[in-house]
């Protein structure tokens, strides 16, 4: 999979993920901006707040996050084999 079509901010939430003992992570939204929330506790980091929703999309759209949707609304992402195999790459 080329590095190419992925930002930066991109790579590292699939890494910080990827290297985390979560298999979701939730992205939450409150009044001061939005956080991606790991389910076993912690953040992912995130350098350009704008961009995540665009990043989050390509990381799906790629295959290397599945998306659903939480009973509260939340919505929920999770790590594909083919994120794992582009991490170990």
């Amino acid at each position: 999979m080329p590095q190419c079509c992925l930002s930066k901010q991109a790579i590292n939430i699939l890494r910080e993920f990827c290297r985390s003992p979560s298999n979701q992570f939730g992205k939450v939204a409150h009044s001061n901006g939005v956080n991606l929330c790991l389910m076993n506790g912690g953040m992912i980091k995130i350098a350009e707040e704008r961009f995540v929703d665009d990043d989050l999309h390509t990381l799906c759209s790629l295959g290397l996050l599945s998306f659903s949707m939480g009973s509260n609304g939340t919505e929920l992402y999770g790590a594909t084999r083919d994120a794992v195999r582009f991490q170990n790459s």
